[in-house]
């Protein structure tokens, strides 16, 4: 519930109305997964985002003990390169953009998709491209993409 942008990021939909909303969505379009993916400009925010996300992954009984945590701890991350490995992603920097943005994969429809919770969608190639040009559309006016 956040009825007022000035209440973000301590507002969110309780999950059984999260799974309901998304549920009929998801089969219908033949989907694996919805989420909820806010878009953070660093430095700006990222850290009242973490700190009310895991307040919410914490405290809801949907997502067991230790979710979205990584090696390092708790935080926003991305993989280094092709490999396994994550890192805190804070300043949402890439090779192939030049927006320096973060979108964390956060509130999660599907149970399987619990390992990619706080992962940075924008710090994988394909995945970033496609939101720069949604993002690109949007800043030149473009509103109807169908």
């Amino acid at each position: 519930h956040c009825p007022n942008v000035t209440y973000w990021p301590n507002c969110s939909m309780s999950i059984r109305n999260f799974i309901k909303l998304v549920g009929p969505l998801q089969k219908i379009g033949l989907f694996r997964d919805m989420a909820t993916v806010p878009l953070l400009h660093p430095p700006h925010n990222v850290n009242i985002f973490e700190a009310a996300a895991y307040k919410f992954l914490d405290e809801n009984n949907f997502y067991p003990k230790g979710s979205g945590r990584s090696h390092f701890g708790k935080g926003i991350y991305a993989m280094w390169g092709n490999s396994s490995i994550r890192y805190h992603d804070t300043t949402g920097e890439t090779s192939y953009s030049s927006r320096k943005i973060l979108t964390p994969l956060f509130e999660v429809a599907n149970i399987d998709s619990l390992p990619a919770v706080m992962f940075n969608l924008h710090s994988e190639y394909h995945r970033g491209r496609a939101i720069d040009k949604v993002m690109d559309a949007w800043d030149n006016g473009i509103r109807n993409l169908s």
